[in-house]
């Protein structure tokens, strides 16, 4: 659906914001793409819908490289690229109707369809009662609901979302992207998440790729991701903070990280047993990453016994070790 090839980015000359990135996103994805404030991760979005004109590389949407077409061609092409944004980017003298209805005013549609369309698409974003209202009588989440509403009017093929959801609050966050996913879940449209919070790419996105300085250095299934990262700087955005206190625990400190095809194994029961040791559950966390589960436990090993060897034990039960 979108295929990214050396794709890179310098700003005045000497600021390289994208490094060569390749990517591959296939139809009705919802694919993450986070990193810090910097990373790179803006670029990217805007360089696919060509808001950005990157130095060099593709951008292959379809059939199309986005950056070969001319300017009547992009015109058409964005018509199938949605957007939406993290300030909404709403016109604040136009109502809720009229911003949902701009697109396809554009788009030269009829003066039926377009009013046809609007009351769909109200009722998709559940905003029926709000046609009339202007932005500055809407909260942030019904704000970014006109977001949403506008940018699928025309019925595009990918939709990309630029921290759609930073300025919002947990709860109005979690109704956002659960609308996000209906509508993916609805029509297989492809979704692009562009955002630093690890907890939205856990909640909404099935494939993610990491951006630091520029470059890729990760990327894949979500789940693959937070239970068998690849590197250091993958487990940076990864790893679970277990808030333990310091100098509390007098044995050896393991945290275990397991999916569901060992969730359900009795392993610590069977590692006591087998080695007459009291192993301690210190801290435990439990998510469901599309559907699939992903526990963290931490654990305290007596001192007297060989690290290393129950280390390799839980492995050998396709748990993640590591010592803390």
């Amino acid at each position: 659906m979108i295929k990214i090839e050396h794709l890179n980015k310098t700003y005045n000359n000497s600021v390289k914001a994208l490094d060569d990135i390749n990517l591959d996103i296939e139809k009705g994805d919802i694919f993450g793409i986070v990193g810090l404030s910097g990373a790179g991760k803006s670029s990217l979005v805007r360089c696919i819908n060509r808001l950005e004109e990157p130095d060099s590389g593709k951008v292959i949407i379809g059939n199309s490289d986005i950056l070969k077409l001319e300017k009547n061609e992009l015109i058409e092409q964005r018509k199938k690229i949605g957007m939406i944004f993290q300030n909404f980017n709403l016109f604040s003298s136009m109502t809720v109707f009229e911003n949902i209805a701009y697109p396809l005013r554009l788009a030269k549609q009829d003066k039926n369809y377009i009013k046809k369309r609007v009351k769909e698409l109200l009722e998709i974003v559940d905003l029926q009662d709000k046609a009339e209202s202007y932005p500055s009588q809407l909260s942030g989440g019904q704000k970014q609901r006109v977001g949403i509403a506008r940018a699928i009017a025309n019925n595009p093929d990918v939709l990309l979302c630029d921290e759609a959801t930073s300025a919002l609050d947990p709860k109005t966050t979690g109704q956002i992207l659960s609308l996000l996913k209906d509508i993916n879940k609805q029509t297989s449209l492809t979704l692009v998440i562009i955002t630093h919070e690890m907890e939205v790419i856990k909640q909404i996105c099935n494939k993610v790729a990491i951006i630091e300085k520029g470059k890729i250095i990760d990327s894949g299934k979500v789940i693959d991701l937070f239970s068998k990262p690849a590197n250091e700087r993958t487990k940076h955005f990864v790893e679970y903070d277990y808030k333990l206190p310091e100098d509390i625990y007098k044995g050896h400190l393991m945290s275990l990280t397991f999916t569901s095809e060992v969730a359900c194994t009795a392993i610590i029961s069977k590692i006591s047993r087998r080695y007459s040791i009291d192993i301690n559950v210190i801290s435990g966390n439990i998510d469901y990453i599309q559907g699939e589960l992903l526990g963290k436990l931490c654990v305290e090993i007596p001192k007297d016994y060989d690290i290393d060897e129950i280390k390799s034990e839980f492995e050998q039960y396709n748990v993640r070790v590591e010592v803390i």
